[in-house]
């Protein structure tokens, strides 16, 4: 009885398994090592893959970097140029399809290679080369390298295109998180921002210090649902309008529900929850409020912490909102306050 993939010609089953092994991640290097494992298990003796480092317009000009080996399997010598001979990777950047040349190795064995460009969407990304000794290519082979070297072209693409983006949304982060306003000297204020994976797209939290009247600072910290550019924009537009209403030296919970209304009527920014904290280091209070946030928790001068009961309110379009008063808590002066934060995944 015949398995499952017996007899099936070979360009059928490179192409086959080019689609289910080509592009499982969003790194590049790991899709060409992909590349060159599909092809070197299906007739190839020695395949290696040149990458841009900037992906260029098919038409690529002259000037533009020369590409750097990203993924090689098989003996090294076999995919090296002769001496005095143009690289064939070279060759086949320049000219835009593929080549296929025929030279003897130690013994007369006809080594055969063939080149062809990265190509896709009209963008050109690397060169791939593959070598074998003995019997030619023949066409079916070559249009089946040629899918799977367009296949990895189009995932490498997608992969810069993602890491364009993740790099872009971890900039703005860190533009909006690297200058928090300034608390009144009477209180010493540490924070940090640390993403959980580095795969992961940051947008969404935020915090923010506000100096208000008599000595005291408010302390806000708030997450934006979702991740991205998207959440970084409206995470701005949050803390925008957060400095906007607290400079009114509202009690917090007045605070939230002037956000609330403000956004409620915007269909279009992303709900988020939000906790503040009114700190009066003379009096040795703090006033809460908190919309859908985890609590803050005090840790004294042995290191020892609480958690903080901040009673939530119902629900509202963007914000929980607290429709009560804000909780007033008293502190000792030797106390660290500190509003806890959820890692981000």
């Amino acid at each position: 009885m015949e398995r499952p993939g017996e007899g099936v010609p070979a360009p059928v089953g490179m192409v086959e398994e080019a689609v289910e092994s080509i592009g499982t991640t969003l790194d590049e290097r790991t899709t060409c090592a992909e590349l060159v494992g599909s092809l070197g298990r299906h007739g190839c003796e020695a395949v290696a893959v040149d990458l841009l480092g900037e992906d260029v317009p098919a038409t690529r000009p002259a000037s533009d970097p020369a590409p750097t080996r990203a993924a090689t399997v098989g003996p090294r010598e076999l995919l090296e140029a002769h001496d005095g001979e143009p690289s064939l990777t070279v060759r086949a950047l320049d000219e835009g399809y593929p080549i296929t040349t025929t030279d003897d190795v130690s013994g007369g064995v006809p080594r055969r290679s063939i080149s062809m460009p990265m190509l896709a969407h009209g963008r050109l990304y690397g060169v791939l080369l593959a070598v074998r000794t003995g019997r030619p290519f023949v066409d079916h082979e070559t249009a089946a390298m040629h899918y799977a070297a367009r296949l990895a072209a189009v995932h490498i693409g997608h992969a810069r295109r993602h890491n364009a983006v993740h790099s872009t949304a971890m900039k703005l982060q860190r533009a909006l998180l690297a200058e928090p306003g300034r608390p009144h000297p009477n209180l010493d204020l540490a924070t940090r921002y640390l993403p959980v994976g580095g795969g992961s797209l940051v947008g969404g939290d935020w915090f923010e210090t506000v100096r208000l009247n008599y000595g005291r600072t408010l302390l806000v910290m708030g997450d934006v649902m979702g991740h991205g550019l998207d959440a970084a924009v409206d995470m701005n537009a949050y803390r925008s309008m957060l400095r906007y209403v607290a400079s009114a030296d509202l009690p917090p919970h007045r605070v939230l529900r002037r956000l609330d209304a403000a956004f409620s009527e915007d269909g279009t920014r992303r709900p988020a929850t939000c906790l503040l904290a009114r700190v009066d280091p003379a009096r040795g209070t703090a006033a809460l409020a908190g919309a859908g946030h985890l609590p803050p928790a005090v840790f004294a001068g042995d290191g020892t912490g609480t958690l903080i009961d901040v009673p939530e309110g119902c629900c509202s379009r963007r914000f929980r909102t607290h429709r009560s008063k804000s909780s007033v808590r008293r502190f000792a002066p030797s106390r660290l306050f500190a509003p806890s934060k959820r890692e981000k995944s």
